[in-house]
């Protein structure tokens, strides 16, 4: 019965998510369900909608074959999230910066069955850029009008940017908060680094004014936040940056946060077991009692006891939380039986077969 709220984050890589530099994701995150081991796998071009249709129908972008995801618009999708919550009377509809052409995202939102996909860039004309900053997917007051004052029970997916290329303080976001800080003609030299952590500090910044928002229109105790990053920052021109933070030898690094949070759940819980963006919707849909069956996506309940954990790439490389795979072969973790091994390998290959095949031959339509 509450409300909820996705809020994908751009490029929020697990390096930036700190009491410093993102203190209201820390502390949401701090007082959450926490899903240590989860990674955003990137598996063709547009990686950022490639989340967005992941935690949306279950399923990813072709691995076998190259086609990008924004093109299954003309798909049957008749089991994704919204629909599912439409079934039970919730109202659920998208926001974004961006124009619903870019990936085609006002015709694949409305064949996933969403009432409404918003950009702020086609329901108000700006005279400058101070649309790629986050704040204004809150500040602005017909984003704010149909994210907290709606009549009954909503579902928000929401859609971050400003930790976006280029960071620079010569133009976009990195340039208006620079001299937003500093004063124009009183900027700094700064790196790469300090223009990524001052924008993801401008998402951190939307995040209080959601929470404040949620406060001030009585939403904050009935209200579900499913936070998770669409990459990790891949998007660095200086990839020594990812070096210091993170395992960049392998598929690894594509480590994410994900978490959920509630006001009631009170201190960190936090959930080991390895998972990804097609287990994101079967999670949530269990956390809501909502019922669905498992065959209709390739994902998982994470919270579930049988749940096997892992996350595959698009080279068919895969990781389990204890070792990982690559041309079907350990090269790193712990020993495992040729058995176990070969069981794995033909698990995560069948996995991928049905994803691509599925999405291949439209395989709802026909049910």
């Amino acid at each position: 019965g509450k409300n909820l709220i996705f809020l994908q984050l751009e490029g929020m890589d697990t390096w930036m998510l700190t009491k410093k530099t993102t203190p209201n994701l820390y502390n949401l995150r701090k007082h959450s369900i926490d899903f240590s081991n989860h990674y955003s796998i990137y598996t063709g071009g547009g990686s950022t909608f490639n989340s967005e249709f992941a935690v949306n129908t279950g399923f990813t972008t072709p691995i076998s074959y190259i086609e990008n995801v924004y093109s299954f618009s003309k798909n049957t999708f008749p089991y994704t999230m919204a629909r599912l919550f439409k079934e039970q009377n919730y109202s659920v509809n998208a926001f974004h910066m961006n124009k619903g052409e870019f990936y085609s995202r006002d015709i694949n939102y409305k064949s996933w069955g969403y009432d409404n996909y918003y950009g702020l860039q086609d329901i108000q004309k700006y005279n400058d850029e101070r649309y790629v900053l986050d704040r204004e997917l809150i500040l602005n007051k017909t984003f704010y009008n149909k994210i907290f004052k709606q009549q009954g029970n909503f579902v928000n997916y929401i859609i971050t940017y400003s930790p976006h290329t280029p960071f620079t303080t010569e133009k976009e976001v990195g340039k208006i908060l620079a001299e937003e800080k500093y004063g124009k003609g009183n900027v700094p030299k700064l790196s790469e680094e300090d223009c990524a952590k001052m924008a993801a500090s401008e998402t951190d910044n939307m995040v209080g004014l959601l929470i404040q928002a949620l406060k001030d229109n009585g939403l904050y105790d009935n209200t579900v936040i499913v936070a998770y990053a669409d990459h990790y920052l891949y998007t660095l021109d200086d990839k020594s940056i990812l070096d210091k933070y993170k395992e960049t030898s392998n598929n690894l690094i594509n480590h994410t946060p994900f978490f959920i949070w509630s006001s009631d759940l009170g201190q960190l819980t936090s959930i080991s077991k390895v998972n990804m963006q097609m287990d994101i919707l079967p999670t949530v849909l269990n956390l809501f009692g909502i019922d669905y069956n498992s065959n209709n996506y390739i994902g998982h309940d994470i919270l579930s006891n049988d749940f096997k954990g892992y996350a595959f790439f698009s080279d068919y490389s895969w990781y389990d939380g204890k070792v990982y795979v690559e041309n079907q072969q350990i090269t790193n973790g712990k020993k495992m039986s040729t058995n176990k091994l070969d069981s794995m390998n033909n698990l995560i290959s069948n996995v991928i077969k049905k994803n691509d095949l599925t999405l291949k031959y439209d395989y709802f339509k026909s049910k």
